[in-house]
């Protein structure tokens, strides 16, 4: 798994995740008026928008220089009904810092809890953009 940091804008950043060669998915940091946005955009090979995107939250309380978390948003509620995911509708998102060399990236709700390290201390080689990718996208 290869996360990029692609495009660091005065108030978004644009994130697009690789998980071997599937290159479908683009978390987007938007600093908002009240907190930060966190949403996870899908998009199929072909550049069209998959059927469960975007979706994520908003920030609802501080939270610290190297954690913060997003509980789903009403409009993602909504998308996950629609689509037969109401399990998901109890999502949060977290984003951290647990070390200079380390991003964290964490999926909780009832029954479920998924973490995700990515290792910065090592750089790599630029990859290829996301699929349909456009950096004016948001």
């Amino acid at each position: 798994m290869v996360v990029h940091i692609r495009d660091c804008e005065t108030d978004t950043l644009r994130m697009p995740l690789h998980v071997g060669e599937d290159r479908s998915r683009t978390w987007v940091l938007q600093r908002t008026e009240k907190g930060l946005n966190f949403q996870h955009i899908h998009l199929h090979q072909d550049g069209s928008v998959d059927a469960v995107s975007p979706y994520g939250g908003h920030t609802a309380e501080n939270g610290t220089e190297s954690l913060q978390s997003f509980p789903v948003d009403a409009a993602s509620k909504t998308l996950f009904e629609e689509n037969g995911l109401a399990v998901s509708t109890q999502n949060t998102w977290r984003l951290g810092f647990p070390s200079a060399d380390t991003m964290s990236y964490e999926l909780t709700r009832p029954n479920r809890s998924f973490i995700v390290h990515v290792d910065l201390s090592q750089p790599i080689a630029e990859p290829p953009p996301a699929w349909g990718y456009l950096p004016s996208a948001k």
